[in-house]
């Protein structure tokens, strides 16, 4: 894989059962925690059932290298039916920034699911741990006063 100013990649032949907080616990048990501040895997909400790709971006070209060479055609999630070798590949959008504008739709801000959304960290350095449980709390900050209009709260009573 050439190209040294790439950070983002693609990773492919991930098993749609597959959640993406087991993806994140598989990064950081194989020792990648520290390598990265973006991750996705789009998820179908629904289902909850994965679609089989994801993206990753790491801080620097020498983390990245050593995760194709460590994963791309190895298997990743052996445990798992169905998986396949891990594919990886540049993604075509590169950069943190990038990837987080692009996955900020209005449609993904309705999700209240923090792990269906992408995983956006301040600084890869960060403990993952307590960086999601504190964008968890803000989350749960902005819900818990929240009320359904007096309409659509007798409208739900009623069904």
């Amino acid at each position: 894989m050439e190209a040294e100013a790439a950070t983002t990649v693609m990773l492919r032949n991930l098993p749609r059962q597959l959640a993406q907080e087991r993806l994140l616990q598989r990064f950081i048990e194989v020792g990648f925690a520290g390598t990265f501040d973006f991750l996705y895997m789009p998820t179908n909400v629904a289902t909850r059932e994965g679609n089989g790709y994801g993206f990753i971006n790491f801080s620097s070209w020498p983390g990245l290298q050593r995760f194709v060479h460590d994963w791309h055609g190895r298997f990743f999630f052996p445990d798992l039916d169905g998986d396949a070798p891990l594919s990886v590949s540049i993604a075509t959008l590169q950069g943190r920034e990038a990837n987080v504008s692009k996955w900020s739709t209005s449609r993904l801000k309705r999700v209240r699911n923090p792990m269906l959304k992408p995983i956006v960290l301040p600084d890869p350095l960060c403990n993952i741990a307590e960086e999601l449980e504190r964008q968890q709390m803000v989350l749960g900050q902005g819900e818990r006063g929240r009320k359904l209009p007096a309409s659509r709260e007798r409208g739900a009573a009623s069904r």
